[in-house]
């Protein structure tokens, strides 16, 4: 349960923070990227009940992972950059992105069966995209002339998906 809360958490200002590298249409973005999750996760969690893994807890964590290598490697190849990460032509990113949030609330599914408690996550990912946003846009500020300072959300995440396969 913890992990899939700061998988959440992680996913949200990573996102968030690459929202940055976005200098056109930065609002469309987080919205479309905010009803990605709503719409994916949901889809996850409604399918969460047809497989059921709670005896293979390494097989979803490797999973985690593979996805989360995926999702940073669509990102890098897909940065361009005037546009950013998140641009009309990156739709091998966007396809990451969504089969990420499907496994996201497919595995939110597995430990809470509540519709207000999946709601509450949402919100919880809408807070986290924001403070991403923020902090990131400040760290980026400070650290402007570092060149892979940009990759430095995909690392995080990576490193986290790294530590719980652990």
């Amino acid at each position: 349960m913890l992990v899939s809360i700061i998988e959440i958490a992680l996913t949200a200002a990573t996102l968030g923070a690459l929202t940055i590298y976005t200098r056109n249409k930065q609002s469309l973005i987080a919205f479309t990227v905010i009803v990605l999750f709503v719409c994916f996760s949901y889809f996850g969690f409604l399918l969460s009940g047809l497989l059921y893994v709670s005896e293979m807890e390494w097989l979803v964590n490797f999973l985690r992972f593979i996805l989360v290598l995926f999702v940073c490697v669509a990102g890098v190849i897909s940065f361009l950059p005037f546009h950013g990460f998140l641009h009309a032509k990156s739709m091998q990113f966007w396809g990451a992105l969504a089969v990420f949030f499907f496994f996201i609330g497919w595995h939110i599914g597995h430990w809470q069966e509540s519709m207000f408690l999946f709601l509450l996550l949402c919100l919880f990912f809408l807070l986290f995209f924001v403070v991403g946003h923020l902090a990131f846009g400040s760290f980026q500020n400070r650290w402007q002339r570092v060149t892979f300072i940009s990759y430095v959300p995909f690392l995080l995440l990576l490193l986290f998906s790294i530590i719980v396969l652990l």
